[in-house]
């Protein structure tokens, strides 16, 4: 005897989900590993936007029965974490953080904004705590291999645990459109070089590289 396992679908739209939320019980419908799709329109003001078609994939339920999604793959367009080899300021001061929230939100689904809620993200930066509120985010390093990792790599991560999704190599490995499995930046300075923040290279482990470096991004969202 054998079983077969099947993948369900389920059809629904933006405003169906948007009453589940607000039912509070939106986690019983995306549970983790669940997929949907989200698209990215091109910004007629910025010539190196494009319409993009993403799949969005949840990666995390929380004790507030909250849904943690960041999408399958990158988007098409690299991005650097700063203009320089920098992680001076940690998340809070980064491009990266501006870039997403000021540029790459506009872009999404109007349905798919309303239904955001921000998040309370904290870092200890130069000895302090630092928090901020993000619609859009990079997993840390914590979420991505867990705080035993993150203890030498990114001890900068404040209160992160684990996404459930992320307990393989296999499941953090992502490509760029038209260039194959491909490095993408986490949130994470790394506590070894001032000039670097943390990444998950194309096989899916933990890595990093110069801020200034264009490399693939992976924005998550919570519901």
């Amino acid at each position: 005897m054998f079983d077969i396992t099947t993948k369900t679908t389920i059809t629904t739209d933006w405003a169906q989900l948007k009453t589940v939320q607000e039912r509070g019980n939106l986690a019983e419908v995306l549970e983790v590993g669940s997929e949907f799709p989200i698209s990215l329109e091109a910004d007629a003001d910025n010539e190196n936007d494009v319409f993009e078609q993403l799949t969005a994939q949840v990666a995390h339920a929380t004790k507030e029965c909250r849904v943690m999604v960041v999408i399958k793959d990158c988007t098409g367009q690299m991005h650097a974490m700063n203009d320089h080899a920098t992680n001076e300021g940690g998340w809070k001061d980064s491009a990266m953080r501006k870039w997403l929230n000021e540029d790459v939100l506009h872009r999404l689904p109007k349905e798919l904004q309303a239904m955001i809620v921000p998040r309370t993200i904290r870092q200890k930066i130069n000895g302090e705590e630092v928090q901020m509120q993000d619609k859009l985010w990079l997993p840390s390093f914590t979420e991505m291999f867990g705080a035993d990792a993150a203890a030498e790599w990114a001890p900068c991560d404040l209160g992160d645990e684990q996404f459930e999704l992320f307990d393989s190599e296999r499941s953090r490995v992502k490509e760029v459109p038209g260039r194959g499995t491909w490095w993408y930046w986490l949130r994470s300075p790394s506590a070894s070089y001032s000039t670097y923040f943390c990444l998950v290279n194309s096989n899916g482990s933990a890595y990093y590289s110069y801020a200034s470096i264009a490399r693939g991004v992976a924005f998550g969202f919570c519901l």
